[in-house]
């Protein structure tokens, strides 16, 4: 298992991930990007769905 940090950037604020997450791979990682994209994303949508 390897360890992924996921840091992120609001209106140029950054928001270092300092304890990662260990996961089984590079594909594991992106799709775990991809979830939590999609939680960060969803609330900012009008209606709160995507179309």
């Amino acid at each position: 298992m390897a360890r992924f940090f996921f840091d992120l950037t609001d209106n140029g604020t950054p928001y270092p991930d300092t304890e990662g997450t260990e996961l089984a791979s590079l594909d594991a990682a992106e799709d775990e990007a991809a979830r939590a994209l999609f939680e960060i994303v969803k609330d900012q949508v009008p209606g709160g769905t995507f179309r």
